[in-house]
């Protein structure tokens, strides 16, 4: 019997985060109300600004609604996994694990099954994300260890291992 493992956010990692997004927003009005005299035009300087406190402001918001959840991040036990706001992930279902690097940064791809039996299952805006992932990346279904207190390293061999164990029962 497998024992339940949380993986539990790093909230460094994410205030860093947040931190960043109030930096950009802050340039943002920077270079809308006070735009730097330079090569381009003014209109194109207040633009970009704009843009980036629109754009910033969405990720703060989200990073903010992380930082203070108080949901876990994953947790991996007899079942599954379980992903907020995705649901559990049977073992069953779970062909393998692929790692993929978008940008240099690692990510864990779920590889399933039936990925639709999911899909049903979730809040629209989520299952709108997870179709245009499944679309972009081959399945819905993306980890990154970015903001966990774990090493990507360990989080991949971790899953891995589970997987294995669960067959390993069958």
């Amino acid at each position: 019997m497998m024992q339940q493992i949380a993986i539990q956010k790093s909230k460094t990692k994410i205030a860093l985060g947040l931190l960043g997004s109030l930096i950009f927003i802050g340039l943002g009005f920077v270079f809308t109300f006070y735009p730097p005299q330079m090569r381009l035009s003014s209109s194109y300087i207040t633009f970009i600004g704009i843009l980036s406190i629109v754009t910033f402001g969405i990720f703060a918001i989200f990073i903010s609604k992380k930082l203070f959840s108080r949901a876990q991040s994953l947790i991996i036990n007899d079942q599954g996994i379980i992903i907020p706001k995705t649901g559990l992930i049977a073992w069953q279902d779970i062909c393998g694990f692929t790692t993929i690097e978008i940008y240099r940064t690692k990510l864990i791809r779920i590889d399933v099954i039936d990925a639709e039996k999911y899909l049903d299952k979730m809040a629209k805006i989520n299952q709108l994300l997870a179709i245009k992932t499944q679309q972009l990346y081959g399945s819905p279904f993306i980890i990154s260890s970015h903001s966990f207190k774990c090493k990507f390293s360990y989080l991949a061999s971790l899953l891995q291992d589970k997987l294995r164990e669960y067959h390993g029962a069958l």
